[in-house]
């Protein structure tokens, strides 16, 4: 109960000051017709909060390994958010689920504090359980998460030993493993549709180990997916029960749609991380530049000292 009101009253803050809203124009596009691009990005500084005086002249963008001019910055805070947690519910995962399930409770709470914000619940090992669509609803949405549960596999004994006279072979979907990059792309086409609403921040937070023992499909189809829905996605690898967690997976998928990672080994680590994904969804800037159409490979710098520190999160493509 100690973890469960610290979070819920560091939340509570941070939602707070997301209920603002403000939004800076720092300089009108001036790009030729059908020419300017915009691109989202979140920023966290050494104190762990989102600073609200980066200015155009902060940011340096290049684009194919090129320097662009930035035309403009923006700063919007209070976007409308629709938010997707994937629980993992594999054998993998089976210590986690006692922390990550009142985590993901009270990120419910407060984001549906707001009244315009929107959440739904997926579970996942070896198959994908879409719990809950997208709602301003909390209770349906508590009573779904107080029925997940993991999902063992035939012969399980406890401690991740699984008794079988033979190992199944990798990629079957067997219950209890995991189809992490199935579950994502299958996710997202079933929660954003492609043509979704304007003006409202879409991510995922990933409460999952990272590692992948049944997909068909890649983590690349995973991240092409999200991209073209204009996701985020936001991934707390977390340890347990002696299974290892897949950093560089968990970081790829999180940097290329513009989301972040994070990996607590305590649940005092959980606080921080779910306060940091609340400020960025809460606060983000968009800079606006000159481009031609075509395949974009996007590198963003804050080169005032005063952010050196600072932590950008932001699509690359």
């Amino acid at each position: 109960m100690k973890f469960y009101s610290l979070l819920t009253s560091v939340l509570l803050c941070v939602v707070a000051f997301a209920t603002s809203v403000r939004s800076q124009n720092q300089g009108a596009p001036t790009c030729p017709t059908g020419t300017e691009a915009r691109l989202s990005f979140t920023v966290i500084d050494h104190a762990g909060e989102s600073p609200a005086d980066v200015k155009k002249e902060d940011v340096t963008l290049k684009i194919n390994g090129n320097v662009m001019p930035v035309v403009g910055l923006d700063r919007q805070t209070a976007v409308p958010i629709d938010l997707a947690i994937l629980i993992d519910v594999s054998i993998s995962q089976e210590r986690a689920l006692d922390f990550t399930r009142p985590a993901a409770k009270v990120l419910i709470q407060q984001l549906l504090s707001s009244s315009e914000n929107r959440v739904a619940l997926i579970s996942f090992s070896n198959q994908v359980d879409v719990e809950k669509l997208l709602t301003s609803n909390e209770a349906p949405l508590m009573a779904a998460l107080d029925e997940v549960k993991i999902v063992y596999s035939p012969g399980y004994i406890g401690g991740g030993v699984v008794v079988s006279s033979a190992a199944p072979p990798r990629n079957s979907r067997i219950p209890g493993s995991t189809s992490l990059w199935d579950t994502v792309t299958g996710a997202l086409e079933n929660i954003f549709p492609s043509s979704g609403d304007k003006g409202r921040n879409r991510a995922v937070v990933l409460l999952t180990d990272g590692e992948d023992t049944a997909s068909q499909a890649k983590r690349n189809a995973a991240i092409k997916t999200a991209l073209n829905h204009g996701v985020a996605v936001y991934a707390l690898g977390i340890e347990s029960g002696g299974y290892t967690v897949n950093r560089d997976s968990l970081k790829k998928i999180s940097e290329e749609t513009g989301g972040s990672t994070a990996f607590p080994k305590k649940r005092e680590e959980v606080v921080a991380a779910l306060v940091e994904i609340q400020n960025r969804l809460g606060s983000q800037y968009v800079v606006s530049f000159c481009s031609e159409a075509g395949p974009l490979k996007l590198r963003l710098d804050l080169t005032n000292p005063k952010f050196r520190e600072a932590r950008l999160a932001y699509r690359r493509q």
